[in-house]
Protein backbone atom coordinates (compact mmCIF):
# COMPACT_ATOMS: atom_id res chain seq x y z
CA UNK A 1 0.00 0.00 0.00
CA UNK A 2 2.87 2.29 -0.33
CA UNK A 3 3.21 3.35 3.59
CA UNK A 4 6.49 4.05 5.50
CA UNK A 5 7.53 6.39 7.59
CA UNK A 6 10.06 8.70 5.45
CA UNK A 7 12.47 11.88 6.10
CA UNK A 8 11.71 13.76 3.16
CA UNK A 9 12.92 17.84 3.05
CA UNK A 10 13.71 19.37 6.31
CA UNK A 11 12.24 22.94 6.12
CA UNK A 12 12.72 24.41 9.55
CA UNK A 13 11.87 23.26 12.80
CA UNK A 14 11.64 19.38 12.14
CA UNK A 15 9.66 19.73 9.76
CA UNK A 16 9.97 17.15 6.29
CA UNK A 17 7.90 17.68 3.58
CA UNK A 18 7.90 16.77 -0.27
CA UNK A 19 8.02 19.19 -3.46
CA UNK A 20 4.25 18.24 -4.24
CA UNK A 21 3.35 18.83 -0.75
CA UNK A 22 4.06 22.01 -0.90
CA UNK A 23 1.41 22.87 -3.09
CA UNK A 24 -1.12 20.85 -0.98
CA UNK A 25 -4.04 22.45 0.90
CA UNK A 26 -3.47 22.01 4.43
CA UNK A 27 -6.15 19.51 5.74
CA UNK A 28 -6.95 17.07 8.35
CA UNK A 29 -9.54 13.73 9.16
CA UNK A 30 -10.52 13.11 12.66
CA UNK A 31 -12.31 9.89 13.87
CA UNK A 32 -13.70 9.93 17.52
CA UNK A 33 -17.04 7.44 17.18
CA UNK A 34 -15.93 3.91 18.36
CA UNK A 35 -14.86 1.42 15.27
CA UNK A 36 -13.97 0.55 12.29
CA UNK A 37 -13.13 3.43 9.49
CA UNK A 38 -11.27 4.12 6.18
CA UNK A 39 -9.72 7.19 5.04
CA UNK A 40 -8.50 7.98 1.67
CA UNK A 41 -5.98 9.89 0.98
CA UNK A 42 -6.58 13.03 -0.99
CA UNK A 43 -4.94 14.04 -4.53
CA UNK A 44 -1.53 15.47 -4.03
CA UNK A 45 -1.06 14.02 -0.32
CA UNK A 46 2.07 11.86 -0.11
CA UNK A 47 2.82 12.20 3.42
CA UNK A 48 0.81 12.58 6.91
CA UNK A 49 0.92 12.68 10.72
CA UNK A 50 -0.98 10.27 12.19
CA UNK A 51 -2.51 10.77 16.40
CA UNK A 52 -4.12 7.91 17.84
CA UNK A 53 -5.34 7.60 21.92
CA UNK A 54 -6.73 4.61 23.55
CA UNK A 55 -10.25 4.62 25.14
CA UNK A 56 -10.09 4.51 28.95
CA UNK A 57 -10.67 1.49 31.21
CA UNK A 58 -14.28 0.53 32.67
CA UNK A 59 -14.02 0.78 36.84
CA UNK A 60 -14.31 -2.39 38.50
CA UNK A 61 -16.83 -3.07 41.47
CA UNK A 62 -16.85 -4.47 44.69
CA UNK A 63 -16.31 -3.49 48.46
CA UNK A 64 -12.75 -1.22 47.19
CA UNK A 65 -12.77 -1.65 43.54
CA UNK A 66 -10.04 0.59 41.78
CA UNK A 67 -10.58 2.81 38.63
CA UNK A 68 -9.80 1.98 34.83
CA UNK A 69 -6.76 3.28 33.17
CA UNK A 70 -6.24 6.16 31.02
CA UNK A 71 -5.42 5.38 27.28
CA UNK A 72 -2.39 6.01 25.74
CA UNK A 73 -1.45 8.06 23.10
CA UNK A 74 1.40 8.05 20.05
CA UNK A 75 1.71 10.59 17.39
CA UNK A 76 4.03 9.96 14.23
CA UNK A 77 5.03 12.74 11.52
CA UNK A 78 6.22 11.92 7.91
CA UNK A 79 4.03 8.84 7.67
CA UNK A 80 4.57 8.22 3.46
CA UNK A 81 1.43 7.59 1.65
CA UNK A 82 -0.38 6.74 -1.53
CA UNK A 83 -2.92 9.93 -2.74
CA UNK A 84 -6.48 7.41 -3.80
CA UNK A 85 -5.43 4.54 -1.47
CA UNK A 86 -7.71 3.95 1.33
CA UNK A 87 -6.22 3.21 5.07
CA UNK A 88 -8.04 1.32 7.20
CA UNK A 89 -8.28 3.00 11.45
CA UNK A 90 -10.05 2.11 14.09
CA UNK A 91 -11.03 3.94 17.42
CA UNK A 92 -10.86 2.30 20.20
CA UNK A 93 -14.16 2.37 22.33
CA UNK A 94 -14.16 3.31 26.12
CA UNK A 95 -14.17 0.20 28.80
CA UNK A 96 -17.70 -0.63 30.39
CA UNK A 97 -17.55 -0.40 34.53
CA UNK A 98 -19.17 -2.96 36.34
CA UNK A 99 -22.55 -3.17 37.06
CA UNK A 100 -22.93 -6.04 39.23
CA UNK A 101 -19.73 -7.10 41.14
CA UNK A 102 -16.64 -7.65 38.93
CA UNK A 103 -13.79 -6.09 37.33
CA UNK A 104 -14.63 -3.31 34.64
CA UNK A 105 -13.43 -4.06 31.15
CA UNK A 106 -10.10 -2.47 29.44
CA UNK A 107 -10.75 0.38 26.83
CA UNK A 108 -9.64 -0.27 23.17
CA UNK A 109 -7.01 -0.32 20.93
CA UNK A 110 -6.53 2.67 18.18
CA UNK A 111 -4.90 2.50 15.31
CA UNK A 112 -4.02 3.21 11.64
CA UNK A 113 -3.58 1.05 8.85
CA UNK A 114 -3.14 -2.08 10.62
CA UNK A 115 -3.36 -2.86 14.60
CA UNK A 116 0.08 -3.76 14.54
CA UNK A 117 1.36 -0.74 12.82
CA UNK A 118 0.56 2.79 14.99
CA UNK A 119 -1.45 1.71 17.61
CA UNK A 120 -2.67 3.55 21.02
CA UNK A 121 -3.12 0.52 23.52
CA UNK A 122 -6.15 1.19 25.76
CA UNK A 123 -6.22 1.68 29.74
CA UNK A 124 -6.73 -1.61 31.65
CA UNK A 125 -9.93 -2.53 33.52
CA UNK A 126 -10.74 -1.39 37.45
CA UNK A 127 -10.36 -4.70 39.63
CA UNK A 128 -12.24 -5.28 42.07
CA UNK A 129 -11.85 -6.71 45.71
CA UNK A 130 -13.00 -7.25 48.93
CA UNK A 131 -11.64 -7.18 53.25
CA UNK A 132 -9.24 -4.56 52.28
CA UNK A 133 -7.33 -6.72 50.08
CA UNK A 134 -6.86 -5.32 46.45
CA UNK A 135 -6.12 -7.00 43.51
CA UNK A 136 -4.12 -4.37 41.48
CA UNK A 137 -5.26 -1.04 39.83
CA UNK A 138 -6.48 -0.40 35.92
CA UNK A 139 -3.09 0.04 34.68
CA UNK A 140 -2.50 3.09 32.19
CA UNK A 141 -2.52 2.49 27.92
CA UNK A 142 0.90 2.41 26.49
CA UNK A 143 1.54 2.38 22.48
CA UNK A 144 3.03 0.69 19.25
CA UNK A 145 5.62 2.17 17.12
CA UNK A 146 8.68 3.43 18.19
CA UNK A 147 9.60 5.49 15.06
CA UNK A 148 6.50 8.20 17.13
CA UNK A 149 6.36 9.29 20.64
CA UNK A 150 3.80 7.98 23.09
CA UNK A 151 3.17 9.13 26.68
CA UNK A 152 1.76 6.10 28.85
CA UNK A 153 -1.86 6.60 30.79
CA UNK A 154 -2.36 6.77 33.98
CA UNK A 155 -2.69 4.12 36.50
CA UNK A 156 -6.32 3.99 38.02
CA UNK A 157 -6.15 4.23 41.61
CA UNK A 158 -6.89 1.43 43.98
CA UNK A 159 -10.14 1.21 45.90
CA UNK A 160 -9.51 1.16 49.92
CA UNK A 161 -11.45 0.69 53.10
CA UNK A 162 -11.22 2.26 56.35
CA UNK A 163 -8.75 1.11 58.67
CA UNK A 164 -10.76 2.51 61.54
CA UNK A 165 -14.04 1.48 60.30
CA UNK A 166 -14.10 -2.26 59.06
CA UNK A 167 -17.72 -1.27 57.34
CA UNK A 168 -16.33 1.71 55.20
CA UNK A 169 -15.62 1.15 51.45
CA UNK A 170 -15.32 2.84 48.09
CA UNK A 171 -13.88 3.01 45.33
CA UNK A 172 -10.73 4.26 43.44
CA UNK A 173 -10.55 7.25 40.86
CA UNK A 174 -9.92 6.66 37.07
CA UNK A 175 -6.16 7.21 35.60
CA UNK A 176 -6.00 10.59 33.07
CA UNK A 177 -5.29 9.90 29.09
CA UNK A 178 -1.76 9.88 28.16
CA UNK A 179 -0.30 13.35 27.24
CA UNK A 180 1.47 14.38 23.83
CA UNK A 181 5.07 14.22 26.14
CA UNK A 182 4.53 12.57 29.29
CA UNK A 183 2.62 9.97 31.05
CA UNK A 184 -0.52 11.11 32.85
CA UNK A 185 -1.99 11.64 36.14
CA UNK A 186 -2.71 8.38 38.18
CA UNK A 187 -6.25 8.22 40.08
CA UNK A 188 -6.06 8.39 43.80
CA UNK A 189 -7.50 5.73 46.20
CA UNK A 190 -9.38 6.76 48.99
CA UNK A 191 -8.29 8.37 52.12
CA UNK A 192 -10.89 7.77 54.67
CA UNK A 193 -9.54 11.38 56.22
CA UNK A 194 -12.56 13.40 57.22
CA UNK A 195 -10.40 16.68 57.99
CA UNK A 196 -7.57 16.81 55.39
CA UNK A 197 -9.05 17.73 52.27
CA UNK A 198 -5.65 17.52 50.55
CA UNK A 199 -5.83 13.72 50.50
CA UNK A 200 -7.91 11.73 48.13
CA UNK A 201 -6.64 13.84 45.23
CA UNK A 202 -5.38 12.34 41.90
CA UNK A 203 -2.02 13.67 40.49
CA UNK A 204 -2.30 16.10 37.89
CA UNK A 205 0.38 16.02 34.84
CA UNK A 206 1.35 18.16 31.87
CA UNK A 207 -0.51 18.41 28.83
CA UNK A 208 -2.18 14.66 29.69
CA UNK A 209 -5.32 13.96 31.82
CA UNK A 210 -5.70 14.69 35.45
CA UNK A 211 -6.50 11.59 37.57
CA UNK A 212 -9.49 11.31 39.34
CA UNK A 213 -10.20 11.36 42.96
CA UNK A 214 -10.80 8.92 45.62
CA UNK A 215 -13.00 9.92 48.52
CA UNK A 216 -12.32 11.11 51.88
CA UNK A 217 -15.90 11.47 52.90
CA UNK A 218 -16.42 8.14 54.10
CA UNK A 219 -18.24 4.57 52.83
CA UNK A 220 -20.18 4.25 50.04
CA UNK A 221 -18.26 6.60 47.15
CA UNK A 222 -17.43 5.96 43.73
CA UNK A 223 -14.45 7.83 42.43
CA UNK A 224 -13.85 10.38 39.86
CA UNK A 225 -13.38 9.81 36.42
CA UNK A 226 -9.63 10.39 35.26
CA UNK A 227 -9.34 13.57 32.31
CA UNK A 228 -9.33 13.27 28.85
CA UNK A 229 -6.95 14.29 26.36
CA UNK A 230 -7.52 16.87 23.11
CA UNK A 231 -6.40 16.03 20.19
CA UNK A 232 -5.85 19.16 18.04
CA UNK A 233 -1.74 19.05 19.59
CA UNK A 234 -0.03 19.73 23.00
CA UNK A 235 -1.58 22.46 25.89
CA UNK A 236 -2.62 22.74 28.80
CA UNK A 237 -2.18 21.04 32.00
CA UNK A 238 -4.68 18.68 33.33
CA UNK A 239 -5.30 19.08 36.91
CA UNK A 240 -5.66 16.68 39.48
CA UNK A 241 -9.12 15.52 40.47
CA UNK A 242 -10.14 15.51 44.65
CA UNK A 243 -9.24 18.54 46.93
CA UNK A 244 -11.35 20.33 48.44
CA UNK A 245 -14.60 18.19 48.48
CA UNK A 246 -13.18 15.22 47.13
CA UNK A 247 -14.17 12.83 44.29
CA UNK A 248 -13.71 15.35 41.82
CA UNK A 249 -12.98 14.04 38.12
CA UNK A 250 -9.43 15.20 36.82
CA UNK A 251 -9.35 17.82 34.24
CA UNK A 252 -8.61 17.46 30.97
CA UNK A 253 -5.23 17.81 29.67
CA UNK A 254 -4.17 19.26 26.38
CA UNK A 255 -7.93 21.04 25.22
CA UNK A 256 -9.61 17.20 26.73
CA UNK A 257 -12.80 16.61 28.40
CA UNK A 258 -13.20 16.40 32.40
CA UNK A 259 -13.79 13.28 33.86
CA UNK A 260 -16.99 12.90 35.56
CA UNK A 261 -17.71 13.70 39.63
CA UNK A 262 -17.57 10.63 41.70
CA UNK A 263 -20.32 10.03 45.21
CA UNK A 264 -24.17 9.06 44.38
CA UNK A 265 -23.07 8.18 40.66
CA UNK A 266 -19.81 7.19 39.00
CA UNK A 267 -17.31 9.05 37.95
CA UNK A 268 -17.36 8.78 34.03
CA UNK A 269 -13.89 9.03 32.34
CA UNK A 270 -13.55 12.41 30.29
CA UNK A 271 -13.36 12.27 26.31
CA UNK A 272 -10.71 11.32 24.99
CA UNK A 273 -9.44 8.63 26.75
CA UNK A 274 -10.21 9.18 30.59
CA UNK A 275 -10.57 5.63 32.73
CA UNK A 276 -13.50 5.26 34.53
CA UNK A 277 -13.48 5.86 38.68
CA UNK A 278 -14.15 2.63 40.88
CA UNK A 279 -17.25 1.24 42.26
CA UNK A 280 -18.39 -0.02 45.33
CA UNK A 281 -20.93 -2.75 46.64
CA UNK A 282 -21.34 -0.57 50.11
CA UNK A 283 -23.91 1.63 48.20
CA UNK A 284 -26.64 0.70 45.89
CA UNK A 285 -26.27 1.21 42.42
CA UNK A 286 -22.68 2.99 42.67
CA UNK A 287 -21.39 0.78 39.88
CA UNK A 288 -17.79 1.44 38.17
CA UNK A 289 -17.75 4.37 35.81
CA UNK A 290 -17.18 4.03 31.85
CA UNK A 291 -13.97 4.72 30.23
CA UNK A 292 -13.81 7.69 27.53
CA UNK A 293 -13.85 6.66 23.50
CA UNK A 294 -10.73 6.90 21.80
CA UNK A 295 -10.42 9.18 18.54
CA UNK A 296 -7.38 8.82 15.59
CA UNK A 297 -6.45 12.16 13.78
CA UNK A 298 -4.77 12.70 10.68
CA UNK A 299 -3.12 16.10 9.44
CA UNK A 300 -1.17 16.95 6.09
CA UNK A 301 0.09 19.71 4.44
CA UNK A 302 3.26 22.15 4.91
CA UNK A 303 4.23 23.03 8.02
CA UNK A 304 2.06 21.23 10.43
CA UNK A 305 3.32 18.69 12.92
CA UNK A 306 3.02 16.66 15.62
CA UNK A 307 3.35 17.52 18.71
CA UNK A 308 1.90 21.34 18.07
CA UNK A 309 2.80 22.83 14.34
CA UNK A 310 0.23 23.98 13.41
CA UNK A 311 -1.90 21.30 14.74
CA UNK A 312 -5.33 22.93 15.26
CA UNK A 313 -8.44 22.77 13.64
CA UNK A 314 -7.90 24.10 10.22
Amino acid sequence: MGLSIGAGITIGGGISITAEEALVTPGQAEFRVAGANTWTAPAGVTSVGVLCVGGGGGGGRNQIASGGGGGGLVWVNGVTVEPGTTYNLFVGDGGIGQLNTGNGTAGGNSWFNTSSYIVATGGGAGQNAVNFDPLGNGTGGSYINNSGFSGGGGNGGNGKGSITISTEFSGGGGGGAAGYSSTAGAGSEPAFNFTNTATGAGQGITGGGGGGGGSFTGSGRSGGGGGGVGIYGAGGTGNRGGGTGGLNGGRGGSGGDAGGNGNTVPGPGGNVGGGGGGGTTNAAGYKGGNGGVGAVRIIWGAGRAWPSTNTANV
